[in-house]
């Protein structure tokens, strides 16, 4: 059986988070033994056939040392897609050993606000590095001096943000509301009409005020 063949022998079942699944363990197994013996090409040809969000988990569940090898042969697409499905944390562990012409071609792959979002995890002597390698440089910065100076940076990160008139009643509804998303909440940012941050309510005092409290006339600013 020649490698093609070999690779073709291999699929993934979707899986939840948590333990590997014994069916597939003989592909974690299969992968590995391709990645030692070098075997690129089939290799490359089987994750393009792959959904991301398989590749994704196959990498978690490699040896770090090749999950990196795998993921240095793949070609932008599809690895600009399955970066995009990684989580911070592993894909800087993945990346550690990645050249700055690695990084611009991934992020060059991505649409800018995607790009921008990416390089918030990234050590800022990288940013430095490789922006000016990036095609769509200057609308990166914007998406990212947005994301930093914006309520657009608080929603993304998943915290909750309200308008400065609405009433403590109103800003315990919206946490209500968006529950499912915001796992962990410490405090209510507060905007203006521009969407621009401009203080917040740490949640035990939210809790403490009257319900018809105005959010923007018990907010910190610093």
């Amino acid at each position: 059986m020649n490698d093609n063949q070999s690779a073709a022998s291999l699929n993934w079942t979707r899986q939840a988070p948590g333990d590997l699944l014994i069916e597939n363990r003989s592909v974690v197994e299969g992968i590995e033994r391709m990645v030692k013996e070098r075997q690129r090409e089939a290799l490359v040809a089987l994750m393009k056939r792959w959904n991301p969000v398989d590749v994704v988990q196959l990498l978690i569940h490699l040896r770090l040392k090749r999950a990196r090898k795998l993921f240095q042969w793949l070609p932008s697409d599809p690895a600009a897609k399955i970066v995009a499905e990684l989580k911070p944390d592993y894909r800087a562990a993945l990346m550690e050993e990645a050249t700055l012409a690695r990084y611009a071609e991934l992020l060059n792959a991505q649409d800018p606000e995607t790009a921008a979002k990416q390089l918030e995890a990234m050590p800022e002597e990288v940013v430095d590095a490789v922006l000016p390698r990036l095609k769509a440089v200057e609308e990166i910065r914007s998406h990212r001096a947005y994301r930093e100076d914006s309520a657009g940076s608080v929603m993304t990160r998943r915290f909750v943000a309200v308008p400065a008139d609405w009433s403590v009643d109103q800003a315990i509804a919206e946490i209500r509301r968006r529950a499912d998303v915001v796992k962990k909440l410490y405090a209510v940012y507060v905007v203006d009409d521009d969407q621009r941050l401009q203080g917040f309510v740490k949640l035990p005092n939210l809790l403490v005020l009257p319900n018809d409290a105005r959010i923007g006339d018990h907010m910190k600013t610093e």
